[in-house]
């Protein structure tokens, strides 16, 4: 088959709340956007040999990655979305506690990203008539093992 494009909402997203050497992967439900923003930091080495130019050397990288979607619930008796309660509940840890969750993304295709790192989440959102949204942060701690 050739290469061809692939649709995000084929891309699934899971959460470990196991450990890394003895994962349990949890999908993450009701997610319809995935983002991923990459920073780095710069360190300015101009100097008077550098003509007028500016110079600079990339010194760290980071990637943050963002779920927004929507926030499941079963209205009879309260039960959530285990991979989102999941994420809001490492969203609650701090210290080195919060470095204990890893994030997985995987393509139609069986490529992974698996990842350490903190979350922040926001688990409710909206306005009168739309859905409740529900929001995960991962910022990665280290880098990220894409296969």
């Amino acid at each position: 088959m050739a290469v061809t494009k692939i649709l995000m909402r084929d891309v699934s997203w899971s959460i470990n709340t196991g450990t890394p050497g003895s994962p349990v992967w949890v999908a993450i439900g009701g997610i319809d956007t995935a983002t991923h923003a990459v920073t780095k930091n710069d360190q300015d080495s101009t100097d008077v040999n550098s003509a007028g130019r500016l110079e600079h050397m990339t010194v760290s990288r980071g990637d943050v990655f963002t779920l927004t979607g929507r926030r499941l619930e079963d209205y009879s008796g309260g039960a959530r979305d285990a991979g989102q309660a999941a994420v809001e509940a490492a969203a609650q840890l701090f210290g080195v506690n919060s470095i204990a969750r890893q994030l997985r993304g995987t393509s139609p295709g069986g490529h992974t990203m698996i990842a350490l790192g903190s979350w922040k989440c926001t688990p409710w959102g909206g306005s009168h008539d739309d859905f409740a949204s529900w929001e995960g942060e991962f910022t990665v701690t280290g880098a990220a093992s894409w296969t």
